[in-house]
């Protein structure tokens, strides 16, 4: 069974109905396995209203705090779960926590330092496109985008695009540089996304994000926390300062 956190809020709806029928048809039944199957349909059921409380208050944070997102459009449902799915795939990848039965071991990689991931639903298409910014040990986590983009589908698109074109442009900037070991580019996920769409349209249309959803994913505390409780792994941030101005350009 796929994660929750890949699906969208009307699938989990209706997942979160077929458990609870289980576990009212059947939560009184003395047949062990028929009590084991119920025990993890609960423990499934709680999971799944978890998310989707969180997923809500995600939207209503954010519209209550609008006037910090600058010119940033708003998380939606869309860019939510592939953000909330994103930081699943990380924790997945990190070992923190269990894969699905019957999947195949992963490939393991560092749960990083510092890191966020901007997702952006897009105004032209059905797709998703995704952005990371961080490090690890000083090393740029553009490292592990083919562990992380093998697991994210078609419904991601231009990661490699948006993300490997900031990586190349640090190292030509570093190379150049006439102190080269304390060069450094600082872009967060934000500008990345928005830089990463194809501006190879009429001047009359401008390529936008219906939604977009920054989430952290970094073993440290949450520095800019759209919910002040929720600081932790899949917590939804708001834009830094530097965003900010960047997004008044959009």
């Amino acid at each position: 069974m796929p994660s929750p956190l890949r699906l969208d809020n009307g699938e989990l709806k209706v997942l979160i109905a077929e458990h609870e029928t289980y576990i009212a048809k059947y939560g009184r039944s003395n047949f062990q396995p028929i009590q084991h199957r119920v025990e993890r349909s609960r423990f499934k059921l709680a999971e799944l209203n978890a998310e989707l409380v969180l997923r809500n208050k995600i939207k209503a944070a954010a519209l209550e705090h609008k006037v910090l997102f600058g010119r940033f459009p708003l998380p939606t449902d869309f860019d939510i779960a592939g953000a909330r799915y994103l930081a699943y795939v990380i924790q997945l990848l990190a070992r923190k926590v269990e894969p699905p039965d019957g999947m195949p071991e992963p490939p393991q990689v560092p749960m990083v330092d510092s890191m966020t991931v901007a997702v952006g639903s897009c105004s032209d298409g059905p797709g998703l496109h995704y952005a990371l910014s961080g490090e690890h040990q000083g090393q740029k986590v553009d490292v592990i985008q083919p562990e992380i983009h093998s697991f994210c589908g078609s419904v991601f698109l231009k990661f490699y695009a948006i993300n490997t074109v900031f990586f190349v442009e640090q190292n030509l900037g570093r190379s150049s540089s006439y102190s080269p070991d304390t060069y450094q580019i600082r872009v967060c996920a934000e500008p990345k996304l928005w830089d990463g769409l194809d501006q190879k349209k009429r001047k009359d249309e401008k390529h936008r994000y219906n939604g977009m959803t920054t989430l952290w994913v970094g073993t440290r505390k949450n520095p800019y926390p759209l919910i002040p409780e929720e600081t932790g792994v899949g917590s939804p941030m708001l834009p830094c300062q530097r965003c900010l101005q960047f997004s008044e350009r959009l």
